[in-house]
């Protein structure tokens, strides 16, 4: 989904791929699990091609920014300090698993969950 929002206008759209195809061809590489992948899509067909960022652009986040609360993306399309948001179904579990099954990574900020663990107990042994 798309929205755009200032003080006299606020409209929303809903973004649909017409031609499944160039997945295969932006992602051929890719697994099947991972080309249906919101993320992977808005990633490689709008930010990379429409947008024209790059790999590392998109990996330092040079003018993008996450967030998981619609009332903070509402804000900040409001004061103007985002241009445009795209807010992204929820992946399934099973889609992760089926990424992983193939050993690939989820794209960047694809998989927010909470509550998450505590960085210290899921890396360090607890002896």
């Amino acid at each position: 989904m798309f929205g755009y929002m200032d003080s006299h206008f606020q409209a929303s759209y809903r973004l649909r791929l017409r031609d499944p195809g160039r997945l295969d061809e932006v992602l051929a590489g890719s697994s099947d699990a991972y080309r249906t992948l919101d993320a992977a899509i808005l990633e490689e067909l709008v930010l990379k091609g429409i947008l024209g960022m790059s790999t590392d652009e998109i990996a330092a986040k040079r003018g993008i920014g996450y967030t998981p609360h619609i009332g903070e993306v509402l804000k900040k399309l409001g004061t103007g300090e985002y241009q445009a948001a795209f807010l992204l179904r929820p992946t399934p579990v099973d889609q992760v698993r089926a990424v992983a099954a193939e050993g690939e990574t989820m794209p960047p900020k694809s998989t927010y969950f909470f509550p998450k663990l505590l960085t210290g107990i899921a890396f360090n042994p607890l002896n």
